[in-house]
């Protein structure tokens, strides 16, 4: 049996999903973090989510979001002139999502 904080964890996730987003059937959800996120905490809140929005009858979920210890490395060790650019990819697959 799940414990009590899983169980309030899971009815959050439905308050989230029914209320706060009115996510219908047949409908894609978009999950997108672009700032410091930590990755391996926030998994399983993530996967719960996907999870129960898949049974209320999402269509598709798509997760995007950063690794800051990628964001460190490229911070380290990228060109300079690399920040100069914004890969259009993420903004269009965001825009596509949406319609």
């Amino acid at each position: 049996m799940s414990s009590e904080f899983e169980q309030n964890l899971e009815k959050y996730v439905e308050v989230i999903l029914k209320v706060g987003l009115n996510l219908q059937k047949g409908q894609r959800l978009l999950i997108l973090s672009l700032r410091e996120t930590p990755l391996l905490e926030l998994a399983p809140f993530v996967e719960l989510i996907t999870k129960k929005a898949y049974k209320m009858g999402a269509k598709f979920v798509e997760v995007i979001w950063n690794d800051p210890q990628l964001d460190l490395i490229r911070f380290q060790h990228a060109p300079r002139d690399s920040f100069e650019e914004f890969p259009t990819w993420k903004s269009n697959a965001a825009l596509e999502f949406a319609e």
